[in-house]
C-alpha cells in the first residue's frame, strides 16, 4: 500500500468508516478476510509544500480509532456530514492540522461523537454555509 492512502472498510451493518492504514495491514496479515477499499486519488489527498489536504469522500459514517495519527504533515481535512463518530485518537499528534471544513451545520457537527478524538487545539472549523 502506497503511503498517505486511506482505507475504507464497510462493516456487517452496511456503514463504511476510515481505519488506519497500519491496522489494515496488520489485520490482512494475521488472515482477516475484510474487504476494504484503499484510496489515494488526488482528488481525496493533495500534497502541496510537504503538507496533506484530505477530503473524506461522502457516505463515510465514521473515522476510526488513530486513523490519522502522526500524520504531522496533514493540514487541512473535509469531514461530510455523513460522518457520525470520530474515534479515539483520530487525530492525534496532527500538530499541523489547522482547520476543518465539515459539510453540516454547527449543530450537527456538535452531535457528532468525538470526544477522544484528539482534535487539535486551535483549531478552526468551517461549516458549510458559513
Amino acid at each position: 500500500m502506497e503511503k498517505n492512502c486511506i482505507v475504507v472498510v464497510k462493516e456487517e451493518s452496511g456503514e463504511k468508516l476510515i481505519i488506519r492504514k497500519e491496522y489494515y495491514d496488520m489485520l490482512i496479515e494475521n488472515g482477516a478476510n475484510i474487504a476494504a477499499e484503499l484510496l489515494c486519488d488526488e482528488t481525496i489527498i493533495s500534497e502541496r509544500d510537504g503538507l496533506i489536504s484530505l477530503s473524506i469522500p461522502s457516505g463515510i459514517n465514521g473515522i476510526g480509532p488513530f486513523a490519522f495519527c502522526d500524520w504531522n504533515n496533514l493540514k487541512d481535512i473535509l469531514i461530510p456530514e455523513s460522518v457520525k463518530f470520530i474515534a479515539l485518537g483520530a487525530f492525534q499528534n496532527c500538530s499541523n492540522l489547522k482547520i476543518i471544513h465539515f459539510m453540516g451545520t454547527k449543530d450537527k457537527w456538535d452531535k457528532i461523537d468525538k470526544a477522544e478524538a484528539d482534535i487539535p487545539s486551535p483549531i478552526k472549523i468551517l461549516f458549510e454555509n458559513e
